[in-house]
């Protein structure tokens, strides 16, 4: 039973943590390249390119990793810093 659960806790923290993380990093990215210049749908279209990318990247990483917690940890860093930032540069 307890592998279950340990399956389903990395599928649901690989699903969910890694499209709000992903999410996060795509808001920040976008603010960034709008702020330095860019037009806002090249620079949409650039950042959903990019996203699709680090979405999979980060559903391997969170399977491929031995420990769940530092996984978890960082996905929510990377949720918070990235919104922080984003949040930080301002309306534009």
């Amino acid at each position: 039973m307890i592998r279950y659960f340990h399956v389903f806790s990395r599928v649901i923290l690989a699903l969910c943590g890694g499209y709000f993380a992903a999410s996060a990093i795509l808001a920040l990215f976008c603010r960034f390249l709008v702020v330095s210049g860019m037009n806002r749908s090249e620079t949409v279209l650039l950042g959903e390119m990019m996203v699709f990318i680090v979405y999979l990247l980060l559903i391997l990483w969170a399977f491929s990793a031995p420990k769940i917690l530092p996984v978890c940890a960082l996905l929510i860093m990377f949720v918070i810093i990235s919104h922080g930032a984003t949040i930080l540069l301002g309306k534009v």
